[in-house]
């Protein structure tokens, strides 16, 4: 068997080196297929340091339906990377986005019950235990254009708010690096709070 010494360079644009960020989310060439797709997404403005990030801020930011347009995206763009790499042809993204739509839709039709969104349990917020202070915190952001903010509350044992802080952020970290700066807001919150006792705050 002779052995096939695959080019380094992307199969796609010929130009840069191919790696898996390349691939699926930076190359040029893949933002026109990434625009006009349902998702309208900017994969490329998007922070996540690597593809493996990437894909889990989609599935915490996407919904069950959308996350179905995306996975069977990027099965497409692979597919496609490796119809390039051994059979030759061209890179044609509107038929790509069509013939994706197509295949969701069928999947989505024959399969209801995978893509149904389950619905969350029911939660009930308690009063944290006397002498102590409990913090909620949450972040989100807009995966199409990575606007985003953070911000958390603090309540005593009778439910009253005592502090409370939110920032903004114009262009969104990554899930990771967003929930990090959340815990520095705690910090923050917790030096100023003098009565604040590390070891009986709860974080939720």
């Amino acid at each position: 068997m002779v052995p096939y010494k695959h080019d380094c360079k992307c199969a796609f644009c010929g130009k840069m080196v191919e790696t898996d960020r390349h691939v699926f989310k930076e190359r040029l060439a893949l933002q026109c297929f990434w625009h006009f797709y349902p998702l309208k997404l900017k994969p490329k403005d998007h922070a996540a340091h690597d593809v493996r990030q990437w894909v889990f801020d989609m599935m915490d930011d996407l919904c069950s339906d959308f996350c179905d347009y995306f996975f069977m995206a990027l099965w497409l763009i692979w597919s496609e990377r490796n119809n390039l790499v051994w059979k030759g042809g061209s890179f044609q993204p509107m038929h790509m986005i069509a013939w994706c739509k197509q295949r969701v839709e069928e999947f989505q039709l024959y399969h209801p019950e995978a893509t149904r969104k389950k619905k969350r349990p029911v939660t009930k917020w308690e009063c944290p235990l006397s002498g102590r202070l409990k913090i909620n915190m949450d972040e989100a952001f807009r995966a199409d254009c990575g606007v985003g903010g953070i911000g958390l509350v603090v309540r005593d044992e009778s439910g009253t708010s005592i502090a409370a802080m939110c920032h903004g952020l114009n262009f969104a970290m990554c899930k990771a690096d967003r929930a990090a700066l959340a815990g520095k807001q705690v910090s923050q919150v917790s030096a100023l709070q003098g009565t604040i006792n590390q070891s009986h705050t709860i974080l939720k």
